[in-house]
């Protein structure tokens, strides 16, 4: 009986040997004439509205930029394969379900080619930006793809269809009231400003200038001109997010990164973000709001009492991909007082892509300590966002308003009424900004928060008293 068994195991042993030999040889087969693979393709995110082409008017042509990545294979005998390809960006009315014909179809028309060789690989990567593209004129009923040509290793010409199509969407005709219908008094005001009022439009209380700056209409003849926050609070900014945005994850994310990110700025900017949730939400300097738009974000100017621009208003809670962090870091920007500019890579260019990266570079840090230098001696005013009444053992999140890149949060329960030491919870382990939900035993107690940072001389402690009965 032992042999009967022996023998089973062995024709087991050797069935599956078989078949994962026989998988290997298909996974090679599929493989053996692979010398390049087409990883991704973009058309940047500005050129983007509802993910696809955006056009402004259809009669004309339509310029965008898009990204590619590839990658190339290794070579049998070690090294990788050259890697040469040539990439095309293809439109197309094809009505087609598979991609052999398209090439073929009479609606295809290339509108950007570039050839790929090896230089332009790090190692077995090519990530190739910033290409142009143009969409011609009255294109409107089809979709943009990518492909890519290469000869394979027998020397046979192969195309890689991109999975990635995007439509074209033909912007909306609007009426905008005519630049002569806003008085002239008011356009002058506004240029004398510094901004460009060619497209200056009116809508409710605010005037809207360079598409997503908004400059409140009840205060413009009001102000004192000097455009930037004064020093009134130290520089701490309460940042008050209304639940419709922070409850979409990709909204909220991208503001919190934000506000990380200018609170890491070389300047004395301190940034806190405050959630819509608790009974004792502090007072707002800014607040950001939904307010449907074709524009991803538009921000109110300061009006020059030397308090920030007070509304933010997303556009659309849909993020249709864009890079959420970068457009709300630019949106601050206005709030706090910096204008749109053409500076490359600035976090305040207008023209900013979807491959923005943080951090900001030096003309926007350079600009940005040179009207708020950094105080070493100021103090830090953090908030924690969450209620103060709770029931025994009913759970709660909460939420620490200051926010730095990199840095860890420390926090801590201490009891200061009535508990006995029973119904404390431990949460030494907590580092994030978010102290996941917990639940308290009867009695009063203290949360508190700390963060070590090097920008000022003392530590960034918040707290926050919690009632429970």
């Amino acid at each position: 009986m032992k042999w009967q068994t022996n023998t089973k195991q062995l024709m087991k042993n050797n069935m599956k040997k078989h078949f994962f030999c026989f998988i290997a040889f298909i996974v090679i087969a599929l493989s053996a004439n692979a010398q390049v693979m087409l990883q991704s393709f973009q058309i940047y995110n500005n050129n983007l509205q509802n993910n696809a082409l955006k056009v402004p008017n259809s009669t004309t042509s339509t310029p965008f930029k898009f990204v590619v990545s590839l990658n190339r294979f290794i070579e049998p005998t070690g090294g990788y394969v050259a890697g040469n390809c040539k990439i095309s960006v293809l439109y197309t009315e094809s009505a087609s379900s598979g991609d052999g014909s398209i090439k073929g179809d009479p609606s295809t028309i290339t509108i950007a080619s570039r050839n790929v060789t090896s230089s332009d690989y790090n190692t077995n990567q090519a990530i190739i930006d910033n290409l142009d593209g143009t969409l011609p004129a009255n294109k409107t009923n089809g979709r943009i793809l990518l492909i890519v040509d290469y000869m394979d290793t027998q020397n046979q010409p192969r195309t890689l269809f991109s999975s990635t199509r995007y439509g074209i969407y033909v912007l909306p005709s609007t009426v905008t009231p005519p630049t002569q219908t806003i008085d002239q008094a008011v356009i002058a005001k506004i240029q004398a400003m510094g901004f460009n009022t060619s497209a200056i439009s009116s809508e409710g209380e605010f005037y809207v200038v360079e598409n997503d700056i908004l400059i409140r209409k009840s205060t413009l003849f009001q102000n004192a001109g000097i455009f930037y926050v004064g020093d009134h609070a130290q520089h701490n900014i309460n940042i008050l997010v209304k639940k419709v945005i922070w409850s979409n994850n990709e909204w909220n994310d991208g503001i919190q990164q934000a506000i990380a990110q200018w609170n890491n700025a070389n300047s004395d900017i301190k940034l806190h973000y405050v959630i819509q949730s608790g009974n004792d939400i502090p007072d707002s300097d800014i607040v950001i709001d939904f307010m449907s738009s074709t524009m991803p974000t538009r921000s109110e100017f300061p009006n020059g009492n030397g308090h920030p621009g007070k509304m933010i208003y997303i556009g659309s809670l849909n993020s249709f991909s864009i890079n959420t962090a970068a457009i709300i870091a630019h949106s601050i920007g206005h709030a706090l007082g910096f204008k749109n500019n053409t500076t490359a890579n600035s976090i305040m260019n207008y023209g900013m892509s979807n491959n923005y990266i943080f951090p900001m570079n030096n003309s926007d840090n350079q600009l940005i300590s040179s009207i708020y230098p950094l105080n070493p001696n100021s103090n830090v005013i953090p908030y924690i966002s969450g209620f103060t009444s709770l029931t025994p053992y009913e759970s709660q999140s909460f939420q620490m308003s200051y926010l730095t890149l990199g840095s860890q949060h420390s926090w801590e329960v201490i009891a200061t009424n009535g508990t006995n030491g029973v119904g404390i919870p431990d949460i030494s382990w907590a580092s994030q900004s978010r102290l996941p939900e917990i639940s308290f035993g009867e009695g009063s107690y203290q949360i508190k928060c700390l963060i070590q940072t090097n920008k000022y001389s003392s530590q960034v402690i918040a707290t926050k008293n919690i009632s429970v009965q």
